[in-house]
């Protein structure tokens, strides 16, 4: 069984997918029953964030709403760079100070995004590649213990079919070639997809993902 980390080691866990599959909803069900039924502490942390008064909070409002910010269709590479910027003040603000305190980190999304998104939105994968490049040096150094792709059938969809479905194979292809990762297909009752993450995070039953 997962225990509180001690020695100022933590427990990270990756959650991804494409919007609308109701990735950030499990990460609360899994934080709220990791707390209240294990009594372990937690800390859910967003990339790019969007807590005020915050970078990651700004770029997240530059994403969404980017005609109250310019007068001209700001290029997606810079975008793209934005959002690299923000994962590493959230790395340096949220996520280390928090494997300090030996908290169970629940991470919703990660430079993974950056990469499908950024192809999905035309980037040449070399270019987004040197992009992510000063993000991975913060990563190297931190043990990652689980990632969960999160799929949901018949969600809503924000972008053309084309650039879905590179979104879909960038993360497969994520997934498929890395340890730990583990796609989650989230069809039908919240606690179900919930509980089967939980059985992972808590007993490391691989063989019901």
């Amino acid at each position: 069984m997962l225990m509180q980390p001690k020695n100022n080691k933590s427990t990270i866990f990756i959650f991804e997918g494409i919007d609308h599959v109701g990735k950030t909803t499990i990460i609360n069900l899994v934080k709220k029953c990791l707390e209240e039924k294990y009594g372990l502490s937690c800390a859910v942390i967003s990339f790019p964030g969007k807590e005020k008064n915050t970078l990651g909070s700004l770029v997240y409002d530059i994403h969404h709403n980017r005609e109250k910010y310019f007068n001209y269709d700001i290029n997606n590479i810079s975008i793209q760079l934005l959002h690299v910027a923000s994962h590493i003040d959230n790395i340096i603000t949220k996520v280390l100070p928090s494997i300090e305190d030996g908290k169970i980190i629940l991470l919703d999304r990660f430079w993974w995004s950056t990469l499908a998104y950024g192809l999905g939105n035309n980037i040449p994968r070399n270019l987004l590649e040197e992009i992510i490049k000063p993000e991975l040096y913060y990563w190297n150094n931190i043990k990652i213990d689980g990632y969960f792709l999160i799929e949901r059938k018949n969600c809503n969809l924000d972008y053309p079919p084309e650039v879905t479905n590179t979104i879909y194979n960038t993360y497969k292809e994520l997934v498929e070639n890395t340890y730990n990762a583990y796609k989650i297909v989230n069809n039908g009752a919240l606690e179900n997809t919930t509980q089967l993450i939980l059985s992972y995070i808590i007993n490391g039953n691989e063989e019901l993902l």
